[in-house]
């Protein structure tokens, strides 16, 4: 891939399409009490304006993190409608390591996207600081006749590279909404699409459940997501609005019914009393059921089809993969000794060409690197289980690594590479991660593939 190409059709999309982005992008004329309510997801005095700011920017930083917790998002809020010139608003969010990915990426060709982070984080302030000097820099050199290039820096990296440089989603995904009945209206309107407040990774077709609150307590209807989903870095909920497709009414699933069935009473949303929750994905067993609970006909009428979930274990329990490598691979490496970065960015050189691919897990003890652990929501079938693989064993090929791990619900694998082969060493079935034994036998087996 040409960088050179992509910073430039970066900049040429940036230069056209900004401009339709405005009414998420220019705030200029909102009060910035209004702007601070919004990202406290609509609660008054959630965030609150400061009264009075020093001149001096470095004097009013140090009061604004004292203010704001050192919310990179507040400070820099109120830096940017302070010091226009001096600050850029930067919206922590979950298009991050998609902008950090990009931002990596150009660095080659662009010096001032040469950072020494990847992630700027909720209370990052100092690397805040940091990349903002580098955008400000990129800007004058981007766009030099534009006194305050705010708009155009939001849209380069929140629609140019956390668009570009998203992951693409592997699997199916399904999604519950908790609606309040401040909402209800909207729902029972005749509307056929409406704007609701979504998630990063959703996708054109997903299948969304409606969770009406108290006092109706139930799932009561079915939406399919009707587009990307849009980001406003000023939008309350985590910014991202999506548009939802009416599908359809379903019979009420009371709360009492998820909680006292074996299935749905596991999941942990239903557990928390769907407490805290807008919107999260549906584990696959927990679909499963759901659509066991409306039933047949209304599936068939709505073309909701069943999740493959292989028998056994702890598969269809978990909603995403980092819900996996939360409750399951993250304890297991944690218990071994091992160090571990999780989402390492590997850096190899192929030809004239550096690929940056990102492993879910690099493994590695006071001797050096031990190999690589690719994880997966699930492994239903051979041909998933040959793309996993062929995936984890890219990685441990450029990392010059021994061994590489398949680790999903259904279970882990251990394979030794010899002259570019994989040799298929130690299987641990989903059920038996938790004993003690068995995963002591797989670090031992691990350890003794580097000798």
């Amino acid at each position: 891939m040409n960088k050179k190409q992509v910073l430039d059709w970066l900049i040429r999309d940036c230069d056209e399409k900004s401009d339709s982005y405005l009414h998420y992008l220019d705030r200029d004329g909102t009060p910035l009490q209004e702007l601070l309510d919004e990202l406290g997801n609509r609660q008054a005095g959630a965030y609150t304006a400061p009264s009075e700011l020093a001149k001096e920017p470095g004097r009013a930083i140090a009061s604004l993190g004292r203010l704001y917790r050192n919310s990179v998002t507040c400070v820099s809020l109120v830096l940017n409608r302070e010091f226009p010139d001096r600050y850029l608003f930067y919206r922590v969010s979950d298009l991050e390591r998609a902008i950090f990915d990009g931002l990596d990426f150009l660095s080659e060709i662009e010096p001032s996207f040469q950072l020494p982070f990847q992630k700027i984080g909720r209370k990052g302030l100092n690397n805040y600081l940091a990349l903002n000097t580098s955008l400000l820099e990129f800007a004058r050199k981007t766009w030099p006749k534009l006194k305050r290039p705010g708009q155009k820096i939001l849209y380069f990296l929140y629609y140019g590279l956390g668009q570009l440089f998203s992951p693409p989603n592997e699997y199916n995904r399904y999604w519950i909404m908790v609606t309040k009945p401040d909402y209800f209206h909207h729902l029972d309107s005749k509307e056929t699409i409406l704007d609701w407040s979504g998630r990063s990774d959703m996708r054109e077709g997903d299948v969304v459940f409606i969770y009406r609150t108290a006092p109706r307590s139930a799932i009561t209807d079915v939406f399919r997501v009707a587009g990307r989903p849009d980001f406003d870095p000023y939008g309350a909920w985590d910014g991202f609005w999506v548009n939802l497709r009416r599908v359809g009414r379903v019979d009420d699933i009371p709360y009492r019914d998820l909680r006292d069935d074996p299935v749905t009473g596991e999941w942990g949303l239903v557990k928390r009393g769907f407490v805290g929750t807008v919107t999260e994905p549906v584990p696959y067993a927990a679909y499963n059921r759901i659509l066991e609970r409306i039933g047949d006909e209304k599936c068939r009428k709505y073309r909701l089809v069943p999740e493959e979930v292989p028998a056994g274990g702890v598969v269809g329990q978990f909603s995403t993969e980092r819900h996996f490598e939360d409750d399951i691979v993250e304890p297991i490496v944690k218990q071994w000794g091992f160090r571990r970065e999780r989402q390492y960015l590997c850096r190899v050189c192929l030809g004239t060409q550096y690929v940056r691919p990102r492993v879910d897990y690099f493994v590695s003890d006071s001797a050096g690197p031990l190999t690589v652990i690719e994880n997966k929501l699930k492994i239903a079938n051979e041909n998933e289980l040959r793309t996993a693989t062929e995936q984890a064993k890219s990685y441990a090929l450029l990392l010059g690594l021994p061994s590489f791990v398949v680790a999903s619900p259904e279970g882990w694998r251990l394979f030794r590479l010899c002259k570019g082969q994989e040799e298929l060493v130690q299987v641990v079935c989903g059920e038996d991660v938790k004993d003690l034994g068995t995963i002591e036998k797989l670090r031992t087996a691990i350890l003794n593939l580097r000798r």
